[in-house]
């Protein structure tokens, strides 16, 4: 049984009504507000377990983050707990030059006749909200505008436009999907490679990020940035116990390792 009390608690009491339109909206904000993308147990050396149990276990109970394959998979629990009818998806990552593989998982929502995207699980560069899946649909914020679009090739594309850059307010692909079936087989490989290959960058550097109102705070390494109404500020990390203290008052994570079992990192600063 799925713990909605513990679950809204942990989203900071959203109210849940029910499937509809503004319950869908309030749950994407409490969870995608208040629990932190991050990697920090890929870092430690741990395998990482996207069983119900597991998942609820690491973002309820142990009150951590998570990545895609943690974060929205609880918010699918969520969702079919209160009744929507939804499947999750899988996506291929366009951040880089070369499209990764269907690395990242995202939820597909049907609601009165109308399909929706939520996803809560891609750091705080996500879209802000959820998105109707309509060619040309458009989702604006603040911070970044989000627009899916209907491609040829890789099916549905979500693009970002970021504010942060309005000199030259480029739509750049995040991520391709369609909506074939994804099996828990399917999100299984997805999460093994992308939590042991050392060639994707979650085994490679640590991770931890959170969106605010006005901007977002991330950590890179042993950088913290912060965007706050388009201004970054950036401060160096120490190399240190007080790392875990800086992430858990941050990014609201309970973090219960010592430091040193990290992987070892060096402590240069990366713009």
């Amino acid at each position: 049984m799925f713990d909605l009390d513990l679950y809204r608690q942990r989203i900071h009491n959203v109210a849940v009504e029910k499937p509809n339109e503004q319950t869908l909206f309030d749950l994407h904000y409490g969870q995608f507000y208040h629990l932190a993308f991050e990697n920090i147990d890929i870092q430690l050396g741990k395998s990482i377990d996207i069983s119900r149990h597991a998942v609820v276990y690491q973002l309820l109970h142990k009150l951590r983050g998570g990545y895609c394959f943690q974060l929205n998979a609880l918010m699918l629990m969520a969702l079919q707990h209160i009744g929507f009818k939804v499947k999750p998806l899988l996506a291929r990552v366009h951040l880089d030059k070369v499209p990764s593989g269907k690395t990242h998982q995202l939820t597909l929502v049907e609601l009165n006749n109308r399909y929706w995207i939520v996803d809560v699980g891609f750091g705080a560069g996500g879209p802000r909200f959820p998105m109707p899946l309509e060619d040309g649909s458009i989702c604006h914020h603040p911070t970044a505008n989000f627009r899916l679009i209907k491609t040829p090739i890789w099916g549905w594309m979500l693009q970002t436009q970021l504010k942060e850059n309005e000199a030259a307010p480029l739509w750049l692909n995040s991520y391709s999907f369609d909506l074939s079936v994804v099996t828990q087989a399917d999100l299984a490989v997805g999460n093994h490679y992308t939590s042991t290959s050392p060639q994707v960058h979650f085994t490679q550097q640590r991770t931890v990020s959170l969106p605010t109102e006005n901007g977002r705070i991330s950590v890179k390494n042993f950088i913290l940035t912060r965007w706050q109404n388009g201004e970054k500020i950036q401060e160096v990390l120490p190399n240190n116990s007080q790392y875990f203290e800086i992430l858990s008052s941050e990014f609201n994570l309970k973090i219960t390792e010592k430091y040193s079992q990290l992987k070892p990192i060096s402590a240069t600063v990366e713009q």
